[in-house]
């Protein structure tokens, strides 16, 4: 009595276009990631999901995308740094960081230092509660206190000859 391997039918998803997915080597590669993800810093995100899609062949970058959410820009720019030699890449150990010191969004006491205290000249006119409790709250929508922000920087703006 022999035994035979037999192949699990794959499920396939067709898209609009034509184009043929098959959804266990989606699934695959979203197992791989979750498992992985926690671990990975975005450099080494970037490059797993570069050496998957560049694994998986045609269609190999939308499969990824498509399994991960990684954005397509961000796989292919993972393949043009696998496809440079070693010694041009800049090497980083995993435990140190990925980003040039002060790279990333400024917050907003240092874009905008003046915002806290606009905001709170805005909102203390209509605040309720303790003035001695910590806790305040306002009888004010915050779409509403969107509005009054936006046509207190849109108006002088408008005054001065923005359009």
């Amino acid at each position: 009595m022999g035994y035979h391997l037999v192949q699990a039918p794959s499920i396939v998803l067709v898209r609009s276009n034509g184009q043929i997915m098959d959804m266990s080597i989606i699934e695959s590669l979203r197992i791989k990631f979750e498992a992985l993800v926690p671990y990975m810093n975005e450099k080494l995100r970037r490059l797993w999901a570069a050496s998957e899609a560049v694994a998986l062949g045609e269609n190999g970058i939308e499969l990824v995308v498509f399994a991960t959410g990684i954005g397509a820009k961000t796989v292919s720019e993972g393949i043009k740094e696998l496809q440079q030699p070693l010694s041009s890449v800049a090497t980083v150990a995993p435990s140190t960081r990925i980003r040039k010191p002060g790279g990333g969004r400024k917050s907003y006491e240092q874009s905008k230092p003046k915002l806290l205290k606009d905001l709170e000249e805005l909102i203390d006119p209509i605040t309720r509660g303790d003035p001695e409790s910590p806790l305040r709250w306002t009888s004010k929508s915050t779409s509403k206190i969107a509005v009054e922000v936006t046509v207190s920087i849109v108006e002088p703006l408008w005054l001065v000859g923005y359009a």
